[in-house]
């Protein structure tokens, strides 16, 4: 079971990261000498454990997020109840009445377990989150393992990059 502190201590994870990518094909994420070589210890089995591991760990983000919503009472559909209804592209959590995080409407919420790298920030952009925007409008990528600060410039455009699930939402009125 992957610890709940992964997903709620971000930075403390982030010095793992680097901005030079480890040979295409390898591995999605950006990852230093130090990271490689921990996993090699904790994963011995090879890459199948690995990949296993980072998704569990993106599942449990997911989770914390979706519980951290309940708590405060936003009401919400997540990617599955977006997929049955056909959405062709779907978010982890679309808002059923948008809140407001810092003065930003935010409609969706993106839980990456990652690091967000300005490749991977753009990459993210195109593949996905321009989608989400022409679809639902506004939202929030929450990268949990932190990001690079210069490429929280986005918001004018409808994306809001946070690295913690916010410290203060506004619940809009449904009436």
């Amino acid at each position: 079971m992957v610890d709940t502190a992964l997903c709620s201590s971000a930075h403390s994870y982030s010095g793992l990261y680097q901005s030079d990518p480890i040979p295409s094909g390898v591995c999605s994420l950006h990852m230093t000498p130090l990271f490689l070589y921990c996993c090699t210890v904790l994963f011995p089995h090879g890459f199948d454990s690995l990949t296993e591991f980072l998704s569990s760990v993106g599942l449990r983000c997911e989770q914390q997020l979706t519980e951290k919503l309940r708590q405060l009472g936003a009401s919400f559909s997540d990617e599955e109840e977006l997929q049955a209804r056909q959405f062709p592209s779907t978010p982890d959590v679309k808002l059923d009445v948008p809140v407001a995080i810092n003065g930003f409407v935010v409609n969706w919420i993106e839980s990456k377990a990652m690091f967000g790298d300005e490749q991977t920030i753009l990459g993210h952009l195109q593949d996905q989150l321009w989608n989400y925007r022409n679809l639902f409008g506004p939202g929030l990528v929450i990268y949990w393992f932190g990001f690079v600060d210069d490429m929280n410039c986005y918001q004018k455009q409808g994306f809001l990059l946070m690295d913690q699930f916010p410290a203060s939402i506004v619940l809009m009125d449904s009436a």
